[in-house]
């Protein structure tokens, strides 16, 4: 009998940005704030898409006391925003502090060594409160499959509502994300741009300083597990984007503004009008919380990586390793080696996990498989679900209606950061998940649709800061719709439908 699933999926991913989270899983830390651990974690890589994996039983189990827990224990959820935002701050000030002083030229190669292992532990430490919303969400449906269970029972059509569109609203965290504010930060410059009709190919070098220095500040927002980091070129385009728009970029912040403010009052106005009890609200602000510190946690990651990553560039040209492939190390390989204990593995190995890797991480050791062999521990231990091809349409749970009953266009499947290109204005995105790197084909895209996800995923936080028609969770997906397929998303009744 298959004992394993794999739950999640999620593009431009490598071992090393991945691992250190990998542990929190099984770790001692785990059991003081969850009360629960897995005993082993599987994961996954092929050309670069990762899959997350473990014991059924275990999963769920893990997933549904935690989601008890919630539900009995009132201060949980607060225990938990104020453990992640802590640990988050930890990790926040030292990855800056490490750029600073390397950008100075003042860490030494022991010192390195030193800062890359103590944020990998701060990146793990991170994780396990950072875990538990994601867990719950993963696991067994959590707060998305709670709200709809509130709203079914609730008068939408008196409160002239559906659940799609009552689901998008009170899932609207109450804080601005990072990427938000960097959109925000970066109208400041366009403005200027504007005002002084200068064009984008000629900067003053006021200007360009002012970019580098917004790079700076902000592009580890977008990078994820392994990059690629923000460029001048993806800044360049982004500051093209809100000059294209039919008002001044200080109009448009303050639009973006006042429709963040204006979204809080009919939030509010909706609570009011469906009449929440106590019990009711409690779940409805628990979700709301788990969307803002998923998008915490994921900037977070994405600071964190790019810390470390910047870090071993010397190591990896010393061993005369690409980035690629010292990104299919472990944490634990990477650590020994910094500490002297082994050397890395050798080239080919590396080069055989980049096409495709199993990794078994356990609290007292890793198990890789690689090439037929992990192939065959996956036919033989993952359970698959079986699925009919000939669907033309397929159900998931409206993320955000962008005040759309309708949205239709071409189909453009994304799974890594080289298919961003093919999505044009007017098309609709396709993805397992969305990652950070994917924010500037999202903006371009009439609506997005996502295999995974719950209300409180990545295209859920972006979609509703950009108040952009979105529906996550459409199992098997990508095994339904292709490339050029023409689709509608109907918003009214979470569906996405061949045409």
């Amino acid at each position: 009998m298959k004992q394993y699933i794999f739950f999640n999926t999620e593009p431009n991913v490598n071992i090393l940005g991945l691992d250190p989270i990998l542990h929190a899983f099984w770790s001692d830390d785990m059991q003081r704030v969850a009360g629960f651990i897995l005993s082993e974690f599987v994961y996954k890589l092929e050309d670069e898409i990762f899959e997350a994996g473990c014991l059924k039983k275990e999963w769920e189990e893990m997933a549904i006391n935690l989601f008890n827990r919630f539900k009995v224990d009132r201060n949980y959820p607060k225990f938990i925003h104020n453990e992640l935002e802590k640990r988050g701050q930890e990790v926040y000030n030292y990855c800056l502090e490490t750029l600073n002083k390397n950008k100075k030229g003042g860490l030494a190669i022991d010192e390195k060594k030193q800062r890359i292992m103590h944020m990998f532990n701060l990146y793990t430490r991170m994780c396990v409160p950072g875990l538990i919303g994601p867990i719950i969400e993963f696991g067994c449906g959590g707060m998305s499959q709670a709200i709809k269970e509130i709203l079914e029972k609730k008068d939408l059509l008196q409160a002239q509502t559906n659940i799609g569109q009552a689901l998008s609203l009170l899932a609207q965290p109450t804080q601005l994300t990072w990427t938000e504010q960097a959109w925000n930060a970066l109208h400041e410059i366009a403005q200027e741009i504007y005002e002084q009709k200068i064009d984008l190919n000629n900067l003053s070098s006021l200007l360009e300083q002012k970019v580098n220095d917004h790079i700076e500040k902000w592009g580890w927002v977008f990078y994820g597990y392994c990059g690629p980091a923000y460029s001048i070129k993806n800044i360049l385009d982004d500051l093209q984007t809100i000059l294209e728009m039919d008002m001044p970029p200080k109009d448009h912040l303050k639009q973006l503004q006042d429709e963040f403010e204006e979204k809080g009052r009919q939030q509010q106005t909706l609570m009011n009008k469906l009449d929440f009890v106590e019990d009711e609200q409690y779940m409805i602000e628990t979700a709301q919380d788990f969307g803002y510190t998923k998008a915490y946690r994921t900037g977070l990651m994405g600071l964190v990586n790019y810390a470390i990553n910047l870090l071993l560039r010397d190591f990896a040209r010393k061993e005369g390793y690409s980035m690629k492939q010292i990104g299919v190390l472990s944490k634990r390989e990477m650590t020994s080696y910094l500490q002297g204990e082994h050397a890395l593995p050798h080239i080919d190995e590396l080069n055989k996990r980049l096409v495709y890797t199993l990794f078994l991480s356990r609290e007292d050791s890793d198990t890789v498989l690689t090439g037929k062999e992990a192939q065959q521990w996956v036919a033989n231990n993952i359970e698959q679900e079986a699925v009919d091809e000939n669907l033309s349409e397929l159900e998931g749970t409206i993320a955000c209606t962008g005040d759309k009953e309708q949205v239709s266009g071409i189909v453009r499947i994304v799974l890594s950061p080289k298919d961003l290109h093919k999505v044009q204005e007017g098309d609709i995105l396709l993805s397992t998940t969305t990652i950070p790197e994917y924010v500037p084909a999202m903006r371009r895209a009439t609506a997005i649709v996502t295999q995974t996800g719950g209300l409180t995923c990545h295209a859920a936080i972006v979609s509703r800061e950009m108040n952009k028609p979105c529906l996550i969770g459409a199992k098997h997906l990508l095994q339904i719709f292709q490339d050029g397929d023409r689709v509608e998303v109907d918003l009214n009744k979470s569906i996405i439908r061949k045409l």
